[in-house]
C-alpha cells in the first residue's frame, strides 16, 4: 500500500526508500527488484552513490544472479553522470567489503570493471582524478576475472605499474607478472587495438589535434584513416597485425606529442608574428592620418589663398567704382530723385565689374585650385598604395585594399563650376543708407533742388560726398555676399578629406580589429597550454597506459618487454 501511495504521487524518493529498506529487513528479492526498475527508469539519481552498497552486499548473498543486475543498472545510471568517480570509489569499496568464493562466476561484473577502467583512461579524465581509484580497481577486476577478462586486467595491471609503480602493491604486481607470462592468452588482441586508435583519433579530432596525415611503419607509409589501416594490416600475417597496429599507435602518441610541442612553439611565433605586423598596421594608421591631416592643411590653405586675393581684389577695386559714379552728376541732375539714381547706377556698375572683372578671376584661380587638388590627391592615392602593397606583404595576403574615394574630387568639380558659371547678385542699398551726410545732402536736394541758382551747390555738394564717402560697410555686404559660397563650400573641405581616405583606414583598422582578436585567441590558447599541461599530457599517458595494456598481452612474456617509450 506505501509503495502504490508513494509512486501514485510520485514520490520516488520514499519510494526507493522503501524498497532498499523493506528490501533489507525482508531479505526477499522482489523487493531489490523493484529497487532495479527504480534504478533503470532514472527515479534514484538524487541518491549518493554509496547509498546501495549495503543492499548490494546482501544481494550477493542471496542471489549473484540479481546482485550482478542490480550493479549493472547502477553502472548505467552513473555512466554520464557528474558523480561518476564517486560511483567508482563506491564500487571498489563495495568489492573491499566482498567475501569472495573460487566456485562463482561474474558474468556481468567483469564486463562492468573492463567497462569502468576503459571510461578512466579514454581521455575524459585527468590523472589526478584517476590514480587513487585505478590500483583498487585493477585488483579487484584481477580477483573477479575469468581467464579471457583476467589477461586484460594483469596487463592492465603491469601497465600502470609501469607508470605509476607505488601505487600498486608488490604481491598484485607479482601475481599479475606471474599470470601473463605463464599463462597461453586467448585474447582478441587486434580488436582492442583497433578500438584504442579509433578512440585516439577520436580525442585527437575533439582537441583539435592535427596528426601527420601519413605515418611510417618499419619504412611503411601508412595513412591515419581506419580503411587504410585496416587494409594494409591485411597484407601482414594474422600473428603480426597486433602488434603492428600497436606500433602505429605508439608512433601516432608520439607524434600527438611533438605536435602538442610544435603547437606550442608555433602560437608563440603566431602572437610574436601578429605583434610585429600589428605594430605595423598601426604605423601605417597613423602615417595615414599625418598624411591626411598634411594634405588637408596644404589643400584649406591653398583655397583659402585664393579666397583672400579674390576678397582683395572685391575690396580694392568696389570703393574706386563707386565714387566713380559721382561722373553722373550735373547741374542739370533731379535733386529730388538723385539718390535713387546714384544708387541704382552703382549696383549696376558693382554687378558688372563682378561680373566681367572678378569672375574670370575667380574661375581662373579656382580651375588652378582643381588641378592642384586634383594631383595632390592622385599623389595621395599613390602613396596609400604602396602603404597598401608594403602591408599586403606583411600580411602575406592581399588583404588590404586600401582605395581613396575620388567621387570627393568629382563633387568639388560640380560645385566649382556651379559657382563659377554666374554671379548671383542682389541690389544694395549703397547710396540710400540713412548716413548724417547722406542724409544732409538728400534733405538739400528736396528742398533747395527747384531753385536754379543752388543747382551748382548741390551738384558740387553731391560730387564731393561722393568722392569723400566711406563706403566700406557696404563693400563688406557685398563681399560677404559673394564669398558666402566659397565660405560653405571650405567648411566642408576637412569632412570631404576625410571621406577620401576613409575607405583606407577603415581598412586598416579593421585589419588591426581582426588581428587583435586572432592574436587574443593565440594568447588564449598558449596560456591555457601552460597553465593546465595536464589537460593534453595527462590523457596521452592514459592512452599509453592501455597501449602498453595491449602491448603485455601481445608479447605474453616480461622479459621481452622493454619500458623504453614512456613520457613521464
Amino acid at each position: 500500500m506505501a509503495r502504490n501511495f508513494y509512486e501514485e504521487n510520485q514520490d520516488w524518493k520514499s519510494a526507493v526508500e522503501l524498497a532498499v529498506n523493506e528490501g533489507k529487513r525482508t531479505e526477499s528479492l522482489s523487493w531489490f527488484t523493484q529497487l532495479k526498475g527504480y534504478i533503470d527508469e532514472g527515479r534514484t539519481k538524487s541518491f549518493p552513490p554509496d547509498y546501495f552498497i549495503e543492499s548490494l552486499l546482501l544481494l550477493k548473498r542471496l542471489s549473484m544472479a540479481h546482485f550482478e543486475q542490480l550493479l549493472s543498472s547502477l553502472w548505467k545510471r552513473n555512466d554520464d553522470e557528474k558523480e561518476f568517480l564517486l560511483w567508482v570509489k563506491s564500487l571498489n569499496s563495495l568489492f573491499q567489503q566482498i567475501e569472495y568464493d573460487e566456485d562463482e562466476i561474474w558474468y556481468e561484473t567483469q564486463d562492468l570493471f573492463q567497462e569502468v577502467f576503459l571510461s578512466l583512461i579514454k581521455g575524459k579524465y585527468l590523472i589526478k582524478e584517476v590514480e587513487k581509484l585505478i590500483p583498487d580497481l585493477l585488483k579487484n577486476w584481477a580477483m573477479i576475472a575469468d581467464p579471457p577478462h583476467a589477461a586484460l586486467a594483469n596487463g592492465a595491471i603491469l601497465a600502470w605499474n609501469d607508470y605509476f609503480p607505488t601505487t600498486l602493491e608488490q604481491a598484485v604486481v607479482e601475481h599479475a607478472e606471474s599470470y601473463i607470462s605463464g599463462e597461453v592468452l586467448a585474447v582478441k588482441n587486434f580488436d582492442e587495438s583497433f578500438n584504442l586508435l579509433t578512440e585516439i583519433l577520436q580525442w585527437a579530432k575533439n582537441e583539435a589535434i592535427e596528426i601527420d596525415s601519413s605515418l611510417h611503419l618499419e619504412g611503411e607509409p601508412l595513412t591515419v584513416e581506419n580503411e587504410d589501416i585496416l587494409r594494409r594490416l591485411q597484407a601482414h600475417p594474422e600473428a603480426e597485425r597486433s602488434e603492428k597496429l600497436l606500433q602505429l599507435i605508439g608512433s601516432i602518441l608520439n607524434n600527438m606529442l611533438s605536435k602538442k610541442k610544435e603547437q606550442e612553439k608555433q602560437l608563440i611565433q603566431n602572437i610574436q608574428w601578429n605583434t610585429d605586423v600589428l605594430s605595423k598596421l598601426r604605423a601605417g594608421i597613423h602615417q595615414i592620418d599625418d598624411w591626411k591631416d598634411g594634405k588637408n592643411n596644404l589643400i584649406k590653405k591653398s583655397f583659402q589663398a585664393r579666397k583672400e586675393e579674390i576678397r582683395d581684389s572685391i575690396q580694392s577695386g568696389i570703393p574706386e567704382i563707386l565714387k566713380s559714379c559721382s561722373d553722373l552728376i550735373s547741374e542739370d541732375s533731379d535733386f529730388k530723385k538723385l539718390s535713387v539714381e546714384i544708387n541704382d547706377e552703382m549696383n549696376l556698375r558693382v554687378e558688372l565689374y563682378l561680373r566681367e572683372k572678378v569672375m574670370p578671376q575667380f574661375q581662373l584661380k579656382f580651375q588652378d585650385w582643381l588641378q592642384e587638388v586634383e594631383q595632390e590627391l592622385k599623389e595621395s592615392q599613390y602613396f596609400i598604395h604602396e602603404l597598401t602593397e608594403g602591408l599586403n606583404q606583411l600580411l602575406e595576403e592581399n588583404k588590404l585594399q586600401m582605395e581613396c574615394d575620388f567621387q570627393v574630387l568629382n563633387d568639388w568639380k560640380r560645385d566649382m563650376e556651379r559657382m563659377t558659371t554666374f554671379v548671383t547678385y542682389e541690389k544694395e542699398n549703397i547710396f540710400l543708407r540713412f548716413t548724417p551726410s547722406q542724409f544732409l545732402i538728400k534733405s538739400a536736394g528736396r528742398l533747395l533742388g527747384s531753385i536754379p541758382q543752388n543747382k551748382g551747390f548741390l551738384a558740387s555738394q553731391y560730387k564731393k560726398l561722393i568722392e569723400n564717402e566711406d563706403f566700406s560697410d557696404a563693400v563688406q555686404l557685398i563681399t560677404k555676399k559673394f564669398l558666402q559660397q566659397l565660405e560653405l563650400f571650405e567648411r566642408t573641405l576637412e569632412r570631404d578629406m576625410m571621406l577620401f581616405f576613409e575607405n583606407p583606414v577603415s581598412e586598416a583598422k579593421q585589419a588591426v580589429a581582426e588581428m587583435e582578436k586572432e592574436k587574443a585567441q593565440y594568447q588564449k590558447e598558449l596560456d591555457e597550454l601552460k597553465s593546465h599541461p595536464e589537460r593534453f599530457y595527462d590523457p596521452i599517458v592514459l592512452f599509453q597506459i592501455r597501449q602498453r595494456q595491449l602491448e603485455w598481452l601481445d608479447i605474453g612474456s616480461v622479459g621481452q618487454f622493454v619500458k623504453d617509450d614512456k613520457i613521464l
